[in-house]
């Protein structure tokens, strides 16, 4: 922050005007804490946010959410629609901006839209109905074939 403030009053008038966006900008950078709202994660990318995903092996992730309407064609897909979102939304929120840009875009919505199993909740959007694949059966994990593959190597105990 010291060095900051030394700039600040180093820079005449102008110097101060052409950098004042960069001088808040590290200002933010070194006095935020860390339950702070907004926090910057990169100054070069300072929109880049951070994305909780829950998962033990990688809790979080950095970026921001881009949502993207395609084709179903195998061959060559079409983007009919993207939408990059600066904010962290429910995945299910993020269908209907890209229904609106088609709409505004003048394309004809589609009667079915596949979307994966983030996107839960609603069942139609706008006339579109949404399907989301079903669970997937539950298969044995590494855990659960380790711990019965060690009670078979355990000898019996009498």
């Amino acid at each position: 922050m010291r060095l900051i403030r030394e700039l600040q009053r180093n820079f005449n008038a102008e110097q101060q005007e052409f950098y004042k966006h960069l001088m808040t900008l590290y200002t933010k950078v070194v006095t935020q804490k860390r339950n702070d709202a907004d926090k910057i994660y990169s100054i070069h990318k300072p929109f880049t946010r951070c994305i909780a995903k829950g998962k033990a092996h990688s809790q979080y992730e950095f970026g921001n959410k881009v949502g993207l309407i395609t084709t179903a064609n195998k061959g060559k897909k079409i983007i009919l629609g993207i939408k990059a979102f600066l904010q962290t939304p429910y995945d299910g929120h993020t269908i209907e901006p890209l229904l609106e840009q088609m709409e505004t875009g003048g394309q004809k919505l589609p009667k079915e839209l596949l979307y994966d199993r983030g996107g839960r909740g609603k069942s139609e959007i706008k006339g579109v109905k949404i399907s989301i694949p079903s669970t997937p059966r539950k298969k044995k994990t590494l855990l659960i074939k380790s711990r019965q593959s060690e009670k078979n190597l355990e000898p019996e105990r009498q």
